[in-house]
């Protein structure tokens, strides 16, 4: 709003007919160019005599465009909107009847300056992927900056003047502010900004930023231990119903994440750990063990191990007794005569 005031009074009189007498005490200048007038009227405060007295008015060449109060009051008089940056605005102001005094007299004008708006090429964007604002420009001579925020995560774009567009990747590392959901809501603020550098208007819009289906927990490591009991190390290998084995899982969330829980299987054994211990394997031939995890956006990973020694041979010799091939070994002797 911008309002230009006019300290004095002004006073209208006449017996029985209709007097107007012309109020032009009043200019402006230096509107601002990049602006969009919404509204222009004049405002007054009306006092009248006793009797039958009426405050009349209506704007210089319109004089179809009248206003008039029957009573004392504040009254505001919506006229043509300006287009000049200056002026000498005029009014006829009046009385029927009697006399009219006029005060507290001002023009007023409501603008909005000349700010651009946008729209957003998606409202769902994948973290590593590209949205586009899309800008319609008011000012040409204007520059743009853009804000794209998401959390305590922020980049600044200034664009030149007659620039459209403007395309922002959101970092996958900016998933770290959602590590137990897989999207959650980022916003983009334009501002306008005029030749002269001030800002004139802000716009924001909002849309989601997402996890892509890629972005899943990993498992660095995934291994077996084998325990030997009875065993003797130096046979280095599993042994149906006498070795042990402790399998370890070792994983990470990603961008933020946590690790929520952990299931390893094998020997059908079960464990919602990190680490699955069997005492004596039952199984024989090659044993499969699988580690999954689930981490804290509901996104899981899967990793896989296999002991083998399906096909071990056993070889009887003076020197070296029995050898046995790797993995895990199944043996039963019967009827062993050693001579």
């Amino acid at each position: 709003l911008m309002t230009w005031n006019y300290d004095g009074t002004r006073v209208t009189e006449y017996g029985s007919t209709t007097d107007y007498s012309l109020f032009a005490g009043l200019s402006y200048s230096g509107l601002p160019e990049n602006i969009k007038i919404k509204r222009c009227y004049w405002k007054w405060t009306v006092s009248r005599s006793s009797g039958s007295v009426y405050a009349r008015w209506y704007e210089q060449g319109n004089s179809s465009n009248k206003g008039s109060a029957g009573a004392n009051g504040t009254f505001t008089f919506d006229v043509a909107l300006v287009t000049a940056t200056s002026g000498n605005p005029k009014v006829y102001l009046g009385s029927q009847y009697g006399k009219s005094t006029y005060s507290n007299i001002s023009f007023n004008i409501e603008f909005d300056y000349l700010q651009s708006s946008f729209i957003l090429s998606t409202t769902n964007v994948n973290a590593g992927a590209a949205i586009t604002a899309n800008i319609a420009i008011q000012d040409a001579t204007a520059t743009h900056r853009l804000t794209w925020q998401f959390g305590t995560r922020t980049d600044v774009v200034t664009t030149a003047a007659g620039v459209a567009s403007s395309s922002f990747t959101p970092p996958l590392a900016w998933l770290d502010q959602i590590p137990s959901a897989v999207s959650g809501l980022a916003s983009c603020t334009l501002e306008t900004i005029n030749s002269a550098g001030t800002v004139v208007g802000s716009q924001v819009l909002y849309f989601n930023i997402l996890a892509p289906a890629s972005v899943v927990p990993s498992i660095s490591a995934f291994t077996a231990t084998r325990v030997n009991n009875s065993v003797p190390s130096a046979w280095g290998v599993y042994v149906q119903g006498q070795s042990g084995v402790t399998v370890k899982a070792t994983a990470a969330g990603a961008y933020g994440s946590t690790i929520t829980g952990y299931t390893l299987t094998g020997d059908g054994k079960t464990a919602n750990a990190a680490t699955l211990s069997i005492a004596k394997l039952s199984g024989s031939g090659t044993l499969t063990f699988k580690a999954t995890v689930v981490d804290s956006r509901g996104r899981s990973a899967s990793k896989t191990l296999t002991i083998k020694g399906a096909s071990a041979d056993v070889v009887l010799t003076q020197s070296k007794g029995i050898q046995l091939g790797g993995g895990v070994v199944s043996l039963t002797v019967k009827d062993l005569t050693i001579a």
